[in-house]
């Protein structure tokens, strides 16, 4: 903003000066003077003027004759009126004339003494705890502790429930026979005895005419017996109203066979289960499936079963026993080995195709595979994948999408739609742990001889590598 000055005004300012500078002159003491200093107004000079003093020089200032001002540690006097600007600043000397330079800058003085040590100051408020870190990875099962010494025997319990009878011991010898006795009187007629073995066959009769044509075709070309018509079987089915008709029992041997369009409608025993081929996968034909497959929509967009494979129920709570569901080994169908009460075999699967004969848990080894196979459980198209048609296990990125949509805990993850519960474990070893504190799902990721993992408890949730040995839970999501 400028600045104006009343010119008039600042005369009669000088004016003023003017007198009290000569009546300073007519009282004061003589002085001898060595040198006069004479400042210079325009052309003219006037002893014992006055000097405005306007301080630091300033831009679109009204500057008059008489006025003095600093610039750049200097000191000068305008010498003709004028509005400042950068055409006109000191050390023009069309409107500036030097009063007093800025002197050389003076040598450094010493330094000076140390002050004393001031007192400590109070210690500062303790800054916020960080956050909780991820959990580590699982570190390798340690050998076994030495024995402690063994403890006070305890108080004796109470006794027990009796028992059920022992086997009967060994007859004792016989004694000796004693003298025969007077013939009694004979007794009724006893039932009729067992009857005894078969006589050895006799002779073939002669042979018989020759029968009317039958109604059957039979051909054996090659290991195999076809029929044309309906085939009863057993004697109460002579003339059967289905196209076989066995009147008895029907043995299905165990299988191994591999489940694809060509083996679609076959039946088969598995060792543990009746089940039937789809075209895609060997289903249970003891169990009741829910066809409809109930599902829930996540906020990342993805569709999900709303319940863990084998649960009865979702989860109503985070520790709801009956949303737990089954534990299985990385890769493995649903053969009875999920079940958290399967027997245990130490002995890795081999066979021809990977697929075990049996429905037991393998345990003692990093797979239950001899050959690794990390193909397994690969999208919907997976060997053995154990979700329903169209389903398929979820990707190492796709549970990382769900723990950053709703939270890195177990509690944020069964509060999504998920409802996510912590159904323990089953280890290589073949132990449950952990139900009801912590949940580890499976995912289709591989990582080396590993398999991926979404691992969490109460208050943490994160991604890891497992032992495809382990028994873990399965979530399914639609494909």
């Amino acid at each position: 903003m400028q600045r104006t000055k009343d010119f008039s005004s600042r005369k009669k300012n000088r004016s003023l000066a003017a007198l009290c500078l000569v009546s300073l002159m007519l009282t004061a003491p003589a002085v001898q003077a060595n040198k006069v200093v004479v400042i210079p107004l325009g052309s003219t000079t006037n002893i014992g003027a006055s000097i405005y003093w306007t301080g630091e020089w300033q831009d679109g200032f009204q500057y008059a004759i008489g006025d003095g001002m600093q610039y750049g540690g200097s000191s000068y006097l305008c010498v003709k009126n004028h509005e400042s600007s950068s055409a006109n600043i000191p050390p023009n000397e069309t409107y500036w004339s030097l009063m007093a330079g800025k002197g050389d800058t003076g040598e450094i003085g010493p330094q000076g003494a140390q002050g004393f040590q001031g007192a400590e100051g109070p210690q500062g408020v303790a800054g916020p705890q960080g956050a909780e870190g991820s959990q580590g990875v699982q570190g390798a099962e340690g050998p076994q502790g030495v024995a402690g010494p063994q403890g006070a025997q305890g108080a004796q319990g109470v006794q027990g429930a009796e028992g059920p009878q022992g086997v009967a011991g060994p007859q004792g010898v016989a004694g000796p026979q004693g003298a025969e006795g007077s013939q009694g009187v004979q007794g009724a007629e006893g039932p009729q005895g067992v009857a005894g073995p078969q006589g050895a066959e006799g002779a073939q009769g002669p042979t018989g005419p020759t029968g009317p044509a039958g109604t059957s075709s039979w051909t054996d070309g090659t290991d195999q017996v076809t029929a044309t018509v309906n085939v009863g079987i057993g004697p109460g089915a002579a003339t059967p109203a289905a196209a076989l008709h066995v009147d008895g029992e029907l043995k299905l041997e165990s299988s191994s066979a591999n489940c694809d369009a060509a083996a679609t409608g076959k039946i088969r025993w598995s060792g543990s289960d009746f089940e039937g081929c789809d075209g895609t996968a060997w289903m249970s034909l003891t169990k009741v499936y829910d066809l409809s497959v109930p599902t829930v929509t996540s906020a990342t967009g993805k569709v999900w079963m709303d319940r863990n494979l084998g649960a009865s129920q979702v989860a109503t709570s985070f520790d709801d026993t009956a949303a737990y569901g089954d534990l299985y080994q990385w890769g493995r169908p649903t053969d009875g080995h999920e079940q958290r009460d399967s027997g245990t075999v130490g002995t890795q699967w081999g066979g021809a195709q990977p697929q075990p004969d049996h429905g037991n848990f393998i345990t003692g080894f990093t797979d239950w595979l001899s050959t690794p196979d990390p193909a397994l459980w690969n999208g919907v198209a997976g060997i053995n994948n154990p979700c329903p048609t169209s389903f398929r296990l979820p990707t190492d990125t796709e549970w990382q999408d769900e723990i950053d949509q709703y939270g890195a805990t177990g509690i944020a993850l069964f509060d999504s739609p998920l409802k996510l519960v912590a159904a323990g474990y089953r280890s290589s070893f073949g132990t449950l742990g952990n139900a009801g504190s912590s949940g580890i799902y499976w995912g289709s990721t591989v990582d080396g001889a590993s398999a991926r993992v979404l691992d969490f408890s109460s208050g943490f949730a994160s991604l890891f590598s497992y032992s495809r040995a382990g028994g873990f839970s399965v979530r399914c999501l639609k494909d």
